[in-house]
């Protein structure tokens, strides 16, 4: 997750989660120089998981992005603060 102008955000946060609530973790952001990387190990079996930023106390502050998630395969989000 990344600033207007282009810069790792560390402080962020992320949930990622299943509909079932079987899989769900949240990420801080990475330290610098990786500042606005995340990593999830949803596991082996492929399904629908939904990412969205959220505050400190766990409650959204984005809109939910669903990712069709396959355990072969990487994914980059890329999400930019805009205010």
């Amino acid at each position: 997750m990344y600033d207007v102008s282009g810069n790792g955000l560390p402080w962020a946060r992320m949930l990622l989660y299943t509909d079932d609530l079987e899989f769900s973790a949240i990420k801080e952001s990475e330290g610098s120089p990786q500042a606005g990387k995340y990593e999830f190990t949803p596991g082996f079996d492929a399904g629908l998981f939904h990412l969205v930023v959220v505050d400190s106390a766990d409650q959204p502050l984005s809109a939910v992005i669903d990712v069709d998630y396959e355990p072969e395969c990487s994914y980059r989000i890329d999400w930019r603060r805009v205010e």
